[in-house]
């Protein structure tokens, strides 16, 4: 990850996860949720350690995909 300053950091690490493509939805529906991580990396052009940086877990990342795809805000 690069130097960024702390004040920044959530900004900057939000930035970067709106970054990653859009083909993790196909691949959670194609591979399944349990064999996925290696494939979404590869596909938005990471290494899996990198993809761990912006999402911690499986369970975070799906989340993601879910927060980008929803229709309605979140919480409503």
């Amino acid at each position: 990850m690069a130097r960024v300053a702390a004040d920044k950091r959530a900004a900057y690490l939000e930035a970067r996860r709106n970054q990653i493509p859009a083909p993790e939805l196909g691949l959670f529906s194609s591979c399944g949720f349990h064999v996925i991580t290696l494939q979404i990396a590869h596909a938005a052009g990471l290494a899996k350690g990198n993809l761990n940086l912006y999402f911690p877990n499986k369970t975070s990342l799906l989340e993601g995909v879910i927060h980008r795809y929803a229709l309605l805000p979140i919480g409503q």
